[in-house]
């Protein structure tokens, strides 16, 4: 009777890691579906973020940053250098390039700079007070 019991106790132990499993969703995905919930769907076809405070790009194609070192030498990286860390990137103090389809949008920096000056006030802006969050044109 133990057997039976102890074997039955296995089996839905089993069936349940399966079904864990097959419910696995890539951050592709779920940023997909987050999107089309909060209906951001033109944010899914953006490829980079430009962070003003930071002076500083994420591309979301290759999940790495691109940032200056010394003002003339590009970096890319999948992780922010020492110098920069300790800045929340969750604070919406980003900017979606959704008109830029090249692969180095550092070229427009100074553009960008001008455009979307720096705040770095460490608190969370408010909705009606968030910096222009427009795509900018480049060519």
């Amino acid at each position: 009777m133990k057997t039976i019991l102890y074997l039955s106790l296995s089996l839905m132990l089993f069936s349940a890691t399966a079904k864990a499993q097959d419910s696995y969703n890539t951050n592709a995905e779920t940023a997909k579906e987050l999107s089309a919930a909060m209906g951001n769907d033109d944010l899914l076809n953006v490829r980079y973020f430009y962070y003003p405070n930071l002076q500083a790009y994420f591309d979301r194609e290759t999940s790495t940053y691109l940032y200056t070192r010394n003002g003339n030498d590009w970096i890319e990286s999948s992780k922010l250098p020492n110098a920069l860390r300790g800045y929340s990137l969750s604070n919406n103090k980003r900017i979606p390039l959704t008109d830029y389809t090249g692969d180095e949008p550092y070229e427009l920096i100074k553009e960008h700079i001008q455009k979307y000056p720096a705040n770095y006030t460490t608190k969370r802006l408010p909705k009606d007070k968030e910096p222009q969050t427009e795509g900018v044109a480049m060519q």
